[in-house]
């Protein structure tokens, strides 16, 4: 079985990336050299996001849980404009996703045995909110 946070970075950060950087271009004028830069990623991946290359899965958005992950996917972009450390806002979709069921749910349709969630092991170092 693929652990909680394999689900959540194999399948859900990449498609968080994808909308988190289009939100920051669309609504707060970012470029692609900006969100690269801020999300510590080349150029060539925000490019390949942008088009569709990366990150691309229809699973959340076919999913019952599309509108609550937007929701928080629109909070991190908030959060990131207004400074907030882009790897700590995107924990908080780890949580989200986890919270929600999402992972739960992804781990069910991946075929895998329902067993317990593990609590993340990172979260004793993640930074106070």
């Amino acid at each position: 079985m693929k652990t909680p946070c394999e689900i959540f970075v194999s399948i859900i950060l990449p498609i968080a990336r994808v909308e988190v950087a289009k939100q920051l271009i669309s609504r707060y004028g970012y470029n692609q050299s900006r969100v690269a830069e801020t999300f510590g990623v080349t150029y060539s991946a925000v490019s390949q996001y942008i088009r569709g290359v990366r990150g691309v899965s229809k699973l959340i958005g076919n999913s019952d849980f599309y509108d609550s992950f937007m929701d928080a996917v629109r909070t991190t972009t908030d959060d990131i404009a207004r400074g907030v450390d882009v790897h700590e806002a995107f924990c908080r979709i780890c949580d989200h996703s986890r919270e929600s069921g999402l992972i739960k749910a992804i781990i069910k349709l991946e075929g895998y045995a329902m067993e317990a969630i593990p609590e993340c092991p990172l979260v004793e170092f993640r930074p106070e909110s």
